[in-house]
């Protein structure tokens, strides 16, 4: 078993994590918590889903509850491909506006012209 702190989206905050094992417990500690603030904690055991239990208080917070983590998602970060893809798709609009805005008469042209060989 083991516990570690992920992520947390405000420093300030001092979220520590810490695994005792001799009651195989994981420990998360914070200074104080706003809306909107919080962490990302990974436990890592052997048992199953239903051998956890979350046991604490924190002011303000009725009932503090579990997630499946079936429910969560997952982002990844964008593949290279991806970023280009969207970088050339980005240019083909900015052109495709320019064109359209600002050169009108070029389009018009342009438009004129295949439609007259047809």
């Amino acid at each position: 078993m083991d516990g570690s702190l992920l992520q947390a989206n405000n420093p300030s905050n001092n979220i520590r994590v810490r695994y005792d094992p001799s009651p195989k417990t994981v420990f998360i500690d914070f200074d104080y918590l706003d809306k909107n603030q919080g962490a990302v904690i990974q436990v890592v055991h052997t048992g199953s889903f239903d051998n956890l239990n979350i046991n604490g208080d924190i002011m303000g917070v009725q009932k503090l509850s579990q997630v499946d983590p079936k429910q969560l998602k997952v982002y990844k970060p964008m593949e290279v491909s991806d970023k280009r893809i969207l970088g050339i798709a980005l240019l083909v609009g900015i052109i495709g506006f320019y064109v359209g805005n600002f050169q009108r008469d070029f389009a018009r042209s342009l438009f004129t012209l295949s439609t007259s060989q047809m």
